[in-house]
């Protein structure tokens, strides 16, 4: 038979044009992930759109359907400022939207929002709510982690600058306000990062490599807020969208004048121990030479880099027992200093007599980093007192 005409067709009841609705919402509750709901205040019951046993990994129906069931699932933590924001609705009228903790069917939490808002009675009593939740764990989480880096960054005892892609700064941290001496981020932020610099134009040199690579590593000179100079070393890169557009720029400073300045005075100590007569030797703690002084290849016609990587064991004479060299070891491992005698051979084969001091260095925790010898030859010595006691023996004889 040919279909009826529009007008010939059977009258919709309301419960079709209902049921005709809910179907179309719940069609849209899946295509959009949102989970819809409707309370029935008198009797408890909550009815939702099917999509929400799949968000929470149930079975079709598993959610429990009642207002005390819905309420089991939610975290301990997040369920009594929920309650209090439904209750300040049904009560004050001010709208309800709170931010929990579900539990899912494996036990694992996700996060939703839920938004609703009630119906009311010619009274002003409410008997129904409607509302939707959304699953926002992907932006909690994301949250948490820009959160944890922004307190890692805030926290670091390296100072941070960020800047937009046009140069003016954006965001210092704690660090970077504390060394370059200023109060608070107001006397630096919206300035140009260039300012913070000497000279200025290195730093313009600096962005333009930055923009060419994408990344770049040195040291550099910082200005003060007072106008003094320092010494940092710097790591700069480059801030990224997803669709690969510059978006920013960030630094990271370490101060470097207190290694420079250690730096400094180790060449000096250097140059001074180069000076000394007596033969300096360092060690490794497991006696690998590390240095020598100039007085050392004198006394041993051993060159620099012939001893280096190598262990004092080179001069062994060949005169002492193993006894010797572990009564050594044994006191300077135990972090004390040993002083005693050896007869060392040079590089030509000739012995001679050295009096020995070496001392163990321990590094800012305490453990032994390296051993540091002194060594001075006996011979002079030796030969002034042996003249002397052949002089006794001559005024001993004349005295007989």
């Amino acid at each position: 038979t040919p279909p009826r005409r529009e007008s010939e067709r059977e009258p919709r009841t309301l419960v079709d044009v209902l049921r005709g609705e809910k179907e179309r919402l719940n069609r849209a509750s899946i295509a959009g992930r949102v989970a819809l709901w409707e309370w029935d205040i008198s009797t408890g019951t909550v009815e939702w759109t099917s999509v929400v046993d799949s968000m929470l990994g149930f079975q079709p129906g598993g959610l429990p359907r009642t207002v005390q069931g819905w309420g089991s699932c939610i975290h301990r933590e997040d369920l009594p400022a929920m309650i209090g924001a439904l209750d300040r609705h049904l009560r004050k009228r001010t709208p309800y939207e709170a931010v929990y903790r579900i539990r899912r069917a494996d036990g694992e939490y996700v996060w939703w929002h839920d938004v609703g808002c009630a119906e009311r009675d010619g009274g002003g009593r409410p008997f129904r709510m409607a509302g939707s939740c959304v699953d926002i764990t992907k932006t909690k989480r994301a949250e948490e982690d820009i959160r944890i880096r922004d307190t890692a960054i805030a926290s670091s005892n390296s100072a941070i600058l960020l800047a937009n892609s046009l140069g003016v700064v954006t965001y210092v941290n704690r660090a970077f306000l504390e060394l370059w001496g200023f109060g608070g981020e107001a006397e630096v932020l919206n300035r140009d990062v260039k300012e913070f610099w000497d000279p200025e134009e290195k730093i313009a040199e600096l962005i333009k490599t930055l923009l060419d690579q994408g990344g770049w590593m040195g040291e550099l000179r910082g200005r003060r807020k007072d106008n003094t100079l320092f010494d940092v070393e710097a790591v700069a890169s480059l801030a990224i969208d997803d669709a690969g557009r510059t978006i920013g720029m960030m630094g990271s400073f370490v101060d470097i004048t207190p290694r420079r300045r250690a730096e400094s005075k180790i060449r000096r100590l250097a140059a001074a121990v180069e000076q000394v007569a007596q033969s300096v030797i360092i060690t490794d703690t497991s006696g690998i030479i590390q240095y020598v002084n100039a007085a050392f290849t004198a006394t041993t016609g051993y060159k620099r880099e012939e001893v280096f990587d190598k262990t004092p064991a080179i001069l062994k004479s060949g005169l002492h027992d193993p006894a010797h060299y572990e009564r050594l070891w044994r006191t300077i491992l135990a972090g004390q200093t040993w002083k005693g005698r050896f007869t060392n051979r040079r590089k030509d084969g000739s012995r001679y007599e050295v009096e020995a001091t070496i001392t163990p260095v321990r590094d800012s925790l305490g453990s032994i980093t390296s051993f540091v010898g002194l060594e001075q030859a006996l011979a002079e010595q030796l030969a002034v007192r042996r003249r002397f006691q052949e002089q006794e023996k001559l005024a001993a004889i004349g005295g007989i």
